[in-house]
């Protein structure tokens, strides 16, 4: 797909997996920096600079919410490891394939962000993707997560769903070349934050 307004993608479809009488492909799509973000969206932006200070373009930028408070649903029952297939419980808003989510149980967030990858018919249960590297108990949340890209100005820009506390705590990992670097901030709900210039 190509538009000036998202960053390029193809996918590879493999025509003889489809379902027959619901041949349908979701590919999440990645809105590049000059997308016009609504005005109640939540939107961080940051500049990706190299060392000499020089811009870093298809560096890859994760941004998750940290904040209990904004988790967009919680397991409703024990989520085996192996396993893809979870029943939520207190949504607070709609559950789509393509959104990706952290794990939040009692003691950490996972490492692994999970891709919903397909409905259950059960408007409560949902298949993710890649499968359970370790089980989660009931009541653990699933926290919202964004990705994309730098463009070749190094601007890179997303968007998070379901925050709904004024301020929000939200880190960014941010890859390039064999090379990371993170940052933990504190947004604000519902307008564009600045997360400034971050040196790789």
């Amino acid at each position: 797909m190509r538009s000036p307004l998202f960053f390029e993608r193809a996918i590879s479809v493999d025509m003889a997996s489809l379902e027959p009488e619901d041949p349908v492909v979701y590919a999440a799509l990645e809105p590049r920096p000059e997308y016009p973000f609504g005005d109640r969206e939540t939107v961080v932006r940051a500049a990706l600079r190299s060392a000499s200070g020089q811009p870093l373009a298809g560096a890859i930028v994760i941004a998750s919410v940290l904040t209990d408070d904004c988790a967009r649903a919680r397991l409703a029952a024990d989520a085996e490891e192996g396993g893809q297939v979870v029943r939520l419980a207190g949504l607070t808003g709609p559950v789509s394939i393509g959104d990706t989510y952290r794990i939040k149980d009692k003691t950490a967030v996972s490492e692994q962000t999970y891709a919903v990858s397909g409905l259950h018919g059960d408007p409560r249960t949902f298949e993710l993707s890649p499968p359970l590297p370790v089980g989660y108990k009931r009541g653990a949340a699933l926290l919202p997560v964004a990705s994309s890209r730098s463009d070749e100005r190094g601007e890179a820009a997303l968007a998070l769903r379901g925050c709904r506390t004024k301020q929000v705590a939200v880190r960014l990992d941010i890859t390039y070349a064999g090379r990371s670097a993170f940052k933990e901030l504190n947004i604000l709900e519902g307008v564009s934050n600045y997360a400034g210039r971050i040196q790789l």
